[in-house]
């Protein structure tokens, strides 16, 4: 079943437009993660918490969502292990309903690697782009039919107005890009 299809039915069948997302985000938790070593330290305890924690919300959740939306920045900055803690979270979740990597890939040449682990390896739904490297580093991801892409024309960083805004804010680029 294609992105929107499999979308629409879910927020048919759950009545719901809400969508949940499910970071790792050490700056939003009570774990303790201050002292969880570097990219090679031993976050088996932080990874056990975080997963969970990523169970119980998939568990209290799915039956109020249409979606799911994962951070994949926030997994890889939990080394391999958080990529296995992503891994892990994919399996919990309900194949009705319907996952977002958040990644805005696009930003670099290896556009058609990323597209196929996204959608291939990863068996993820939809993912997010970023539309400033140009269509060429979009297009490896609109051949995926089934799948669906997210075009980040606008981001709340609130040093990105200075791009997003330019040359004016009457007239910003990101309505352009709309």
């Amino acid at each position: 079943m294609n992105f929107f299809n499999k979308l629409l039915a879910a927020i048919e069948r759950q009545n719901s437009l809400l969508y949940v997302a499910l970071d790792p985000d050490p700056d939003s938790h009570i774990f303790e993660v201050g002292n969880c070593g570097g990219i090679d330290g031993d976050r088996s305890d932080i990874i056990e918490q975080w997963q969970e924690w990523l169970g119980f919300i998939i568990r209290e959740t799915s039956e109020f969502v249409c979606a799911y939306k994962l951070s994949f920045g926030f997994y890889l900055g939990l080394g391999i292990p958080g990529l296995k803690l992503l891994e892990k979270t994919l399996q919990l979740i309900p194949p009705n309903i319907p996952i977002i990597l958040d990644a805005k890939y696009s930003d670099l040449n290896s556009s058609t690697v990323f597209a196929r682990f996204v959608f291939e390896d990863l068996k993820f739904d939809a993912c997010t782009l970023t539309p400033y490297a140009g269509l060429d580093q979009v297009v490896p991801f609109l051949v995926y039919p089934d799948q669906a892409v997210f075009i980040s024309c606008a981001t709340a960083n609130p040093s990105a107005s200075i791009i997003q805004e330019y040359p004016q804010p009457q007239q910003p680029l990101y309505l352009e890009l709309v």
